[in-house]
């Protein structure tokens, strides 16, 4: 990393950067070595010992490295499934590690199919970036998904589009398709996808053209962006013909929660995300409220969430603008497809440019060391830059102390790379949406309810907490509507329940 003529660092400038592809293979060495140094201490004694601070020494002296986490029983049902070839919907509450188990799916599912057959796919960018996919409407090939059938089909079937000509090659190429956050894809399309699927494949008798569609989501949480909306549009995909010919009964429902232990905090979100709030969900609701008020300071570690970018923006610039001392950037490298990149940019989880400063409170957006505890969603303080790359060293909120350096996020096309980001695993944390934080296991997060505005938000947001003791609760109680989750939900899911 090369010295400016100012006071800020950059990492990696277009014109001093290393080539994308150096990074991605130092990114790659450097969790190469951290595995290879794990094990090594592993075989000379069972535990792991990591830095910490003098504080932290009684809880964090040392950390055992932890094996892959088992799949529970309910997510082996999952994999059984996938495996069998039928399409189906697996669903649960937050924290049922559904993310997790979707992430095993393809990988299994190579062994049988191919690599190059299985298309993992989400309905929205930040999604697609977590679980190392793309947007179901890249997959498709259909834009924005407007126009009718018809429509989407000549355009699909232009040859002079080479990008129509790839979409075309994906639709006949595919046996599996995983669509993440499922239940915040618009029912239009979704009806539209599967007439394309059984046109372009011509098989005409099956939903999707026989592909073996796998869908994962919760329409207890957030529902699909609908600016405008006709009082005769359905509102979610349970609701389409596509959805009854291609899943019908088989659903399947994760029941494990990992990200809560506490009765009392589990029962409240359950009731939060069923929408049947009782006295003792208020009363506990109300006294983490209270709790908050009446706290002077809350834990440095925590995240507030927001409804909007504009509110994160503000209190992200404001926290670190009170900070003194020397500004750091780290500039993001982006390759790939060109149109792909330029699509994905504001998608990434993390920033195209970091900026940080000693005391910035960060969060980790993946998981670097599990073995130590430091996953997505661990919170710490920036206390220094390393004296050879100056990448940030950050003292987690475990009491460890790592060094952050680039990792490489993949976008891919079944095996095919389509864009790539290598950035430093790092997002300001003084603030976050609600949005962004989904999949995420917050120790102390503070939720703003002010300015909520869609079914699902106040759960969403509520359920990123780990402890009752770590949650705390600014605003208003959100309106009687908000409360709820959307009443086609409920009506549906006791419909399929009896």
């Amino acid at each position: 990393m090369k010295r400016t003529s100012g006071a800020t660092q950059y990492f990696p400038l277009a014109k001093r950067q290393k080539p994308a592809a150096a990074w991605a293979a130092m990114a790659a060495r450097k969790k190469r070595e951290l595995k290879e140094d794990v094990e090594d201490k592993k075989k000379k004694d069972t535990t792991v010992v990591v830095a910490v601070t003098s504080a932290g020494k009684a809880a964090a002296a040392s950390m055992v490295a932890k094996p892959p986490m088992p799949l529970s029983v309910s997510q082996q049902r999952v994999l059984r499934a996938a495996m069998s070839g039928e399409s189906f919907f697996f669903t649960g509450a937050a924290g049922t590690g559904k993310s997790y188990v979707l992430k095993q799916l393809p990988g299994a599912l190579a062994e049988k199919f191919g690599e190059s057959t299985i298309f993992t796919t989400a309905s929205t960018g930040i999604a697609a970036c977590a679980i190392g996919g793309t947007t179901l409407h890249s997959f498709a090939g259909v834009g924005l998904g407007d126009g009718s059938v018809a429509e989407l089909l000549e355009r699909l079937q232009n040859p002079k589009q080479p990008s129509y000509k790839k979409a075309r090659a994906r639709w006949v190429m595919a046996n599996v398709l995983i669509i993440e956050e499922c239940s915040m894809v618009p029912p239009d399309l979704f009806d539209k996808l599967d007439q394309i699927g059984r046109c372009l494949r011509g098989v005409f008798d099956k939903p999707f053209g026989g592909i073996q569609v796998i869908l994962c989501g919760d329409f207890y949480q957030l529902p699909p962006v609908n600016k405008e909306k006709r009082p005769d549009q359905m509102d979610f995909i349970f609701e389409t013909k596509s959805w009854n010919q291609l899943i019908g009964d088989k659903i399947y429902v994760l029941t494990e929660i990992f990200r809560q232990k506490e009765p009392e905090f589990l029962n409240m979100l359950e009731d939060f995300r069923r929408g049947s709030i009782g006295d003792q969900a208020m009363a506990t609701f109300e006294t983490r409220r209270r709790v908050t008020e009446m706290t002077s300071a809350l834990p440095d570690d925590t995240v507030k969430l927001f409804s909007t970018r504009k509110e994160v923006e503000i209190v992200n610039n404001y926290n670190l603008d009170k900070l003194g001392g020397e500004i750091k950037n780290y500039d993001a490298v982006d390759r790939g497809e060109p149109f792909v990149v330029q699509k994905l940019a504001d998608h990434w989880i993390t920033p195209q440019r970091l900026t940080l400063k000693v005391g910035a409170s960060v969060m980790f957006v993946f998981n670097v060391a599990m073995e130590l505890g430091i996953s997505n969603g661990m919170t710490g303080k920036v206390v220094g830059f390393s004296d050879d790359k100056e990448f940030p060293i950050i003292l987690c909120a475990n009491g460890v102390q790592y060094t952050a350096e680039p990792v490489t996020w993949e976008i891919k096309s079944a095996s095919i790379v389509i864009a790539a980001r290598t950035q430093i695993p790092l997002i300001l944390s003084y603030a976050i949406t609600t949005h962004k934080s989904q999949g995420m296991s917050i120790n102390h997060v503070e939720v703003n309810t002010s300015n909520f505005f869609e079914h699902g938000q106040c759960y969403v947001a509520l359920s990123r907490g780990m402890t009752l003791e770590g949650l705390y609760i600014r605003g208003p109680l959100p309106a009687q509507r908000l409360l709820h989750p959307h009443p086609k939900v409920v009506n549906w899911w006791q419909a399929i329940s009896q």
